[in-house]
């Protein structure tokens, strides 16, 4: 069991000789049944995962650094999968086909001093990269993807105190998004970052947090945007305790019998 504020997953593993079975669960209403088999120097693996109404199996093969799979969604997609590890890169190929369409994605990932840097580019036509870097303490991701004259770039911070970040789009929109240390996650579509005090919402402003004007203003868009941080935070809190509730029916549950079972 990982906690994480009021986010958890929960799993659990069976093993019976080269076979190994898993479960797991997420507090975001994710599930996912995998099974590996060993065989030598070769491990297969099938896969289903599932969140709300949508579902992705994959089965796939690993051997002598080299990863070869396949993929089936819920909505109708599918395609192959491989990838390779030589001198320190990770180079990936994927075919996606769906409704007649097919798309190609290739890119690769090396190591840059503390972090990864990631390329890749589709026959669709967009390219983009993605690093990331350890600092002090801290995780900084940014990425960029581009197509055409359109562009998306991101840019994250994450420490203990939890993770500030935003999105922002080559036409001006924009949103941000943080998650304290409680694991709650506050963000609004005017591109600026809250989070929930005893003293009402704080918006990050310049590297520090002040009193939002959310809370101290009463026209209409700033009550909308006050309600909407107050429905996010409802969410999370309804999601903690689904977790309780879950745990509590877990920890009743009877094992079951044959083969060794960690957690």
């Amino acid at each position: 069991m990982i906690v994480r504020g009021d986010e958890w997953i929960y799993s659990e593993r069976e093993r019976d000789g080269d076979t190994a079975r898993s479960e797991i669960e997420t507090s975001r209403g994710g599930s996912a049944d995998i099974t590996s088999h060993r065989d030598g120097d070769t491990v297969s693996r099938n896969a289903t995962f599932n969140k709300n109404e949508h579902s992705v199996m994959t089965s796939g093969e690993r051997s002598d650094g080299r990863y070869t799979g396949s993929f089936e969604t819920s909505g109708g997609a599918s395609g192959t999968v491989s990838r390779s590890y030589d001198n320190g890169e990770l180079s990936r190929n994927a075919q996606v086909d769906r409704g007649g369409q097919s798309v190609d994605i290739s890119g690769t990932t090396e190591r840059t001093g503390n972090g990864l840097s990631t390329e890749f580019e589709t026959s669709g036509g967009a390219s983009g990269s993605v690093s990331s870097e350890v600092d002090d303490g801290y995780v900084q991701r940014s990425g960029e993807v581009t197509r055409g004259d359109q562009s998306l770039d991101t840019e994250f911070v994450r420490g203990s105190d939890g993770t500030v970040g935003r999105i922002e789009g080559s036409e001006g929109e924009s949103i941000g998004v943080a998650r304290g240390e409680g694991g709650d996650l506050y963000a609004a579509k005017d591109g600026e970052v809250y989070r929930k005090t005893e003293s009402g919402w704080q918006q990050h402003e310049g590297g520090a947090w002040k009193q939002s004007n959310a809370a101290t203003t009463t026209t209409s868009s700033q009550s909308a945007r006050v309600n909407e941080l107050d429905r996010e935070r409802a969410t999370r809190e309804r999601s903690f305790e689904r977790y309780s509730e879950h745990r509590g029916a877990r920890q009743s549950r009877p094992r079951a019998r044959g083969g060794a079972r960690r957690r």
